[in-house]
């Protein structure tokens, strides 16, 4: 699609379909047309995610890393306030429709305002480069770090729930801080970003995250969960923007091709990983099953080094 449209055009129909998406699910009363937009804005977030990504990638070059840890750092606060809007929005009795059409109103800000994007290097324009070895050992810690990730958004609840034994309003909050410090620690950690090698940043954050799950483990009071939940999503915060960063500038100039292939691992991450733990936990609980996540952490340190 970039080789056809460009950068900006594949923005601008990423955009259209996130906003057909949105429409579709707030006048939709079916399940069919619910899912159908979810998939639609799915498919509409994907592109905007990757072509961003592969854009300020190339735009700051060695500095790609601390400007995709920055730009993920807003979104993660944006992506924290939604909810919160939402909540709003219901106690008020305006229902939820108004809140979710918010998101066309801030995309025709971002259509308007859309930058001038560089076209991609006729080498990164062909849809069959082959991208080189050293790109898919860093794709290979993404998609295991992007496991992680997603594995504490679907469990780490349940877990403080049961562990803690916090009503679950309380231990679903607990959620709330892990994005919290996941955003501060994007946001601050640019500059970080901009003065140590990503390699070894990665490295430490990874260190970090474990530190954070071993609190959030041994957990049985609410202050220690929400330490390693704060914890936690401090490592996290390098885990996704440095794992692109260092994929892309792997890629041999085919950064577009990349990023698509940074999607499809993120999605079989996100599809895979918290299902192999929820099926654990069937056989041993969820606290054994969490297990899982220093498992995946120690490969991905492994296949880092």
């Amino acid at each position: 699609m970039v080789a056809a449209r460009g950068r900006r055009g594949t923005l601008y129909i990423g955009t259209a379909l996130i906003v057909a998406g949105v429409t579709l699910i707030v006048a939709s009363g079916a399940l069919a047309g619910t899912l159908s937009g979810a998939v639609t804005v799915g498919l509409g977030g994907t592109l905007l995610v990757n072509v961003a990504n592969a854009a300020l990638s190339e735009k700051h070059r060695r500095a790609g890393g601390a400007a995709i840890t920055e730009a993920n750092g807003l979104g993660a606060l944006v992506g924290a306030a939604a909810p919160i809007a939402l909540g709003v929005a219901v106690a008020a009795g305006a229902g939820w429709q108004p809140a979710i059409m918010v998101v066309v109103v801030l995309l025709a800000v971002v259509a308007i305002m859309m930058p001038p994007l560089a076209s991609p290097t006729p080498q990164a324009e062909s849809s069959t480069g082959t991208l080189p070895g050293r790109y898919w050992w860093a794709w290979g810690v993404l998609v295991l770090l992007i496991a992680v990730e997603f594995s504490y958004s679907v469990w780490a609840t349940t877990l403080v729930a049961q562990r803690t034994g916090a009503e679950t309003g309380v231990a679903t909050s607990t959620l709330t801080v892990l994005i919290l410090f996941l955003a501060l620690g994007r946001i601050f950690g640019a500059r970080l970003a901009l003065r140590v090698r990503p390699g070894v940043l990665l490295l430490v954050s990874v260190g970090v995250t474990a530190v954070g799950w071993a609190a959030l483990w041994a957990a049985t009071a609410l202050p220690l969960a929400l330490v390693g939940m704060a914890v936690s999503g401090i490592g996290m915060a390098f885990h996704f923007p440095l794992g692109v960063s260092r994929s892309l500038e792997a890629s041999g100039g085919l950064t577009d091709i990349a990023s698509g292939r940074i999607a499809l691992g993120g999605g079989l991450a996100i599809g895979l990983a918290p299902f192999v733990l929820g099926a654990v936990s069937d056989a041993v609980g969820v606290h054994g099953a969490f297990l899982i996540v220093p498992l995946l952490l120690g490969l991905a340190g492994a296949l880092l080094v």
